[in-house]
């Protein structure tokens, strides 16, 4: 009888050690998802409806918004581990330049700072995040966070004649 509870003494303590054993290597560290969202509202508030017009490193347009009067247009952005409008990792897209044309053929235009080949949340107007109204480093040191865009009357008298 002393014999069947030492054995069982001896399976127990092994089962328990192979369960642990077993738990610790499941719990390997994964990749972190370091995946960053921004959401970018354009609010237009100047009387005139415009174009965003989004142009690549090689000068290409790459993509393009219409905003009416009075309207906004939501833009989202994917970076890993960063995040900067008109950039996505999703789309393989980078704007470099934006210009806005409004509809009596007046435009502005805005580009990103590069930094050794690299754009940075640095530049002109949109492309500067401290330019966006509700700016402040709490808010985009989060993983999702939304920012907001005015493109009021002020902007339209910077505006010059579209070449």
């Amino acid at each position: 009888m002393q014999q069947k509870i030492t054995w069982m003494h001896y399976l127990l303590t092994g089962i328990s050690v192979l369960i642990i054993a077993t738990l610790f290597t499941s719990c390997e560290k994964g990749e972190i998802d370091e995946r960053r969202t921004a959401t970018y509202i354009y609010q237009n508030t100047s009387d005139r409806n415009l174009i965003m017009k989004v142009y690549d490193t090689n000068r290409d347009l790459s993509e393009q918004y219409s905003i009416n009067a009075g309207e906004s247009k939501e833009i989202i952005s994917v970076g890993k581990p960063i995040t900067a409008p008109f950039y996505s990792i999703q789309s393989n897209f980078v704007g470099d330049s934006l210009v806005l044309v409004f509809e009596d053929n007046k435009c502005l235009t805005f580009t990103r700072e590069i930094n050794n080949g690299v754009g940075v949340n640095g530049g002109t107007g949109p492309f500067n995040l401290k330019n966006y109204d509700d700016y402040n480093t709490d808010v985009i040191n989060r993983k999702n966070y939304t920012l907001h865009y005015t493109i009021g009357l002020d902007l339209y008298d910077q505006a010059i004649d579209c070449n």
